[in-house]
């Protein structure tokens, strides 16, 4: 017996809500193993480079560790590791990848909830600009 095959819904011209609504469209609980998140979060400023890949998971639902390494940093390395987390552990990003029972997979990631009411705001997806006073101190 072989399983039907579900197509995902179309979303490219999808409103932001909709998107919002099918970025997971097809995982299993089963399935799927969550990144867990610290009781106690730190706050933690949001550089420009976060922006930028926040904004390419907007545009993308879903990136590879690796692929946000390369895109952001240019390889892998321990401070893309660590901001990552950091990304995760404020709760602009999930991270998840397949269960499996033996080894592990890369994680991937997408845009939590918050993080895409963050890039809705008007010019939430733009970094923050130094004034030109601040520029020349």
């Amino acid at each position: 017996m072989t399983a039907a095959r579900v197509e995902p819904k179309e979303v490219s011209g999808a409103s932001l809500a909709e998107r919002a609504v099918n970025a997971g469209w097809g995982l299993s609980v089963a399935g799927v193993h969550w990144g867990k998140r610290p009781t106690v979060v730190k706050p933690i400023a949001l550089t420009e480079r976060d922006r930028r890949l926040l904004a390419l998971l907007h545009d993308v639902n879903y990136l590879s560790a690796s692929q946000l390494a390369l895109l952001g940093w240019g390889g892998d390395s321990t401070c893309t590791r660590r901001r990552l987390r950091l990304l995760h552990d404020r709760g602009l990003i999930d991270k998840f990848r397949p269960a499996r029972p033996a080894g592990s997979y890369e994680w991937n990631y997408r845009l939590t909830v918050e993080a895409w009411r963050m890039l809705a705001e008007p010019g939430g997806s733009s970094p923050p600009r130094r004034s030109r006073r601040a520029a020349r101190a």
